[in-house]
């Protein structure tokens, strides 16, 4: 699904700041750790020691194993954190119990990845000390995932993710002195927050600067743990936009100064930007001629419940692996964000050791033909074989212009005391394209049905409480007719649209409803986007596309086939898209085909 039409809910921050022991509210970031500290930055050196005992672990030979799976639990947020961090797992300490119902998908896990950050944060010594001994146990070595860049000066640039060296390092000094010990080293990022990012405030170092300071930092790890492998993580996302020539470069430059290869290069991608799988793959390709171990984060990205953000994540896997042929040679399962909400059991397909489970489960290969009028779906694995019993959803996207309506709930963050509708074509979180739609209706009510807040929110008024920008101002245009008011919004490729709604006041804490109802051009199908999002404290997007219409259920039979009859799938020029979300046992996979 393209991306370049948005709008979102901004939520504005009240006037009230965190105790000095207290880091600042993070904010929401597609990335492995959800904020970056402000606290004053401890002396970064680590305390002199003797050679510290190897557990044993062969890890170039480690390293070298295909498929090597990496897993991270994220801890329960502690009862004293105020500020905004996702909520974790719930049942987080449960995995480490003898016989925990994860088995199956333990014996799959290669190697254990702890960040920094949920020690800091999250994990009191009892919890770091239950995960040395549970690892210790199972033999599973330890992968110590660190932002290794130094807090800048203010006054130079602006401290975002990767710029904690100080706190990580007396992260890695505590879990020595609790017994465990660092066997893998991951850098989150330091390439593109450090060199690449190009916000205003961004520090864009030479990457020389990056590299001197990351290898400050690892000959600080190394000084407690001895001669461990360092690998790094780097996102593919669409600003500034990842691409393969820039992870060549930072393979190649690391190398050269840092005098050693990466031990591994994994892609943590954004899978709303529309090319992450074609990216993903070139970086792959990139890495494989450099004989560097090529790796990716699998997760569910932003969606809004335990069973869709593990589905998602799934279907992101197939969309590399089985569609695009990518092979990646290690893969990670981690959840950053509020789901899932529990990891246990692993036969629940809502938690999330069960994508662990899944990963190693049959793959499918859907196709579909026309024939006589009706459309053939036939369900076969990689090697061509029929897969009957295959549950499928048929659902119709219209070529013609059309009328939807979503709706998001949840509630307003803590402290926040204001909100407002933005509108976003071809700009932040949507991906450029030919966006055409019209609203209809956007409002913004407490949960229980009060009244709109969103001023002009059914633009009775045309354009009024509405303030747009960007470079195609005049393609946001106040439309009537046909007993409807709305607010057309048309961008070219390379043109973009802001529209800032006016402020109102909202309840911190309360429950919200927001339901946006759009118009939306044939010729933009797939290709138009609106989405929700809180700004400065988090974003709950809703992207707008054309909504499918539900065609029916059907299941494969003996020999992996099922026909969709012809007078089910409507009439006019439309999109049949047949999926099925897969099971424990079972990837997903999904085929679209064209119908006139």
């Amino acid at each position: 699904m393209r991306r370049s039409l948005i709008i979102a809910v901004a939520v504005a921050l009240a006037a009230s700041a965190c105790s000095s022991a207290e880091p600042a509210a993070p904010t929401a970031a597609p990335s492995t750790t959800a904020a970056s500290s402000t606290t004053a930055a401890p002396a970064a050196t680590a305390a002199t020691t003797t050679e510290p005992a190897s557990p044993g672990y062969d890890i170039d030979a480690l390293l070298a194993k295909d498929p090597l799976v990496i897993f991270n639990a994220y801890p329960p947020k502690p009862e004293h954190i105020t500020y905004e961090l996702p909520p974790g797992q719930r049942d987080f300490d449960e995995l480490w119990e003898p016989g925990a119902p994860w088995q199956t998908a333990l014996g799959h896990v290669d190697v254990y990845r702890l960040h920094a950050f949920q020690m800091r944060h999250f994990m009191d010594d009892d919890q770091v000390v239950a995960l040395i001994e549970f690892l210790e146990e199972h033999e599973i070595p330890l992968m110590f995932e660190t932002e290794p860049l130094i807090p800048p000066d203010p006054g130079e640039c602006a401290h975002t993710e990767s710029y904690e060296a100080p706190w990580d390092l007396e992260m890695a000094v505590r879990l020595k002195e609790l017994g465990g010990h660092i066997d893998i080293i991951a850098i989150e990022e330091p390439y593109h927050f450090g060199h690449l990012l190009d916000t205003p405030e961004a520090c864009r170092y030479p990457v020389e600067r990056v590299v001197d300071e990351v290898m400050q930092h690892v000959g600080n790890l190394r000084d407690l743990f001895g001669d461990i492998p360092v690998g790094t993580i780097e996102p593919i996302w669409a600003s500034p936009a990842t691409r393969p020539r820039d992870m060549e470069i930072w393979m190649d430059s690391f190398e050269e100064i840092a005098g050693e290869p990466f031990a591994f290069l994994y892609v943590d991608p954004d899978w709303y930007r529309a090319d992450w799988d074609d990216v993903a793959l070139g970086i792959e390709a990139a890495a494989d001629a450099r004989g560097v171990p090529f790796g990716i984060l699998y997760n569910g990205g932003i969606e809004t419940d335990g069973r869709t953000w593990m589905d998602f994540m799934m279907a992101n896997a197939a969309r590399l692996e089985v569609t695009g042929g990518g092979t990646p040679q290690h893969v990670s399962f981690q959840s950053w964000v509020d789901w899932p909400d529990h990891a246990l059991p692993e036969t629940d397909l809502s938690a999330l050791t069960s994508g662990i489970v899944r990963y190693f489960g049959q793959r499918i290969d859907l196709t579909a033909e026309s024939a006589g009028g009706d459309l053939v779906v036939t369900a076969a694995d990689l090697d061509g074989a029929p897969v009957p019993g295959v549950d499928l959803q048929v659902t119709r996207l219209g070529q013609e212009r059309s009328v939807g309506t979503q709706t998001v709930s949840g509630s307003v963050p803590a402290g926040v005391t204001e909100a407002l509708i933005l509108v976003r074509a071809n700009a932040e979180d949507a991906t450029p394209g030919e966006a055409a739609a019209t609203l209809l209706d956007v409002s913004f009510t407490d949960g229980r049905g009060g009244p709109n807040l969103v001023p002009n929110g059914s633009f009775d008024d045309g354009i009024d409480h509405w303030g747009v920008y960007g470079s195609n101002p005049g393609g946001v245009q106040p439309v009537s007719g046909g007993g409807d008011r709305g607010l057309a919004v048309a961008a070219a490729p390379g043109e973009d649209v802001f529209i800032d709604g006016t402020p109102f006041p909202v309840a911190t804490g309360a429950g919200f409803e927001v339901s946006v109802t759009y118009a939306i051009d044939g010729g933009s199908a797939d290709s138009v986007v609106v989405s929700v999002a809180f700004v400065g404290v988090s974003r709950t997007n809703v992207f707008l596309h054309h909504l499918p219409e539900a065609v029916g259920e059907y299941t494969t039979g003996a020999d992996g086939t099922v026909v969709v009859p012809g007078d089910a799938l409507g009439t006019g020029p439309a999109t049949i898209v047949v999926t099925t979300t897969g099971t424990l046992e079972r990837w997903p996979a999904t085929v679209s085909v064209p119908v006139e």
